[in-house]
């Protein structure tokens, strides 16, 4: 699967990705979602568009998920020499989603306990093992 085309409020919505890949690596997110958006520069020069989506409730949370994001793309890069090959990469956190993670090329969808927080406030539940945000703002 390399090419998709979909219809978006009635508006023709083409995705085409340069590494054809099975079906079953694909993902798809809709709903009512704010997003926060910054760059990075990879190592050769090249500008990647970031983007993380979640709830209106929890847009407020998400710039220590951005912070996290291009520390993790750099130290990729330092350790392992690896640049990141898409121009677009995107995280979904929402509330509601069913599992802990799920990771598709360019598009990583969260449970918002596991990925959205409020630096520094949130604090790591000894129950769960997971970030405690019900004391966040």
């Amino acid at each position: 699967m390399a090419h998709v085309s979909l219809f978006v409020c009635g508006v023709l919505q083409v995705w085409e990705d340069p590494f054809p890949k099975p079906s079953y690596l694909f993902a798809l997110v809709a709903g009512d979602l704010a997003k926060i958006e910054d760059t990075f520069t990879t190592m050769s020069g090249r500008d990647v568009r970031l983007a993380i989506y979640c709830q209106a409730h929890n847009i407020h949370k998400c710039d220590y998920a951005m912070d996290a994001l291009k520390r993790s793309m750099k130290w990729d890069e330092e350790k392992y020499g690896l640049e990141y090959d898409l121009d677009l990469f995107n995280i979904v956190a929402v509330d509601d989603f069913n599992m802990g993670a799920m990771e598709n090329k360019s598009l990583n969808v969260f449970n918002s306990r596991c990925n959205v927080t409020y630096w520094p406030t949130s604090k790591v539940s000894k129950n769960e093992g997971r970030r405690d945000s019900s004391k966040d703002p």
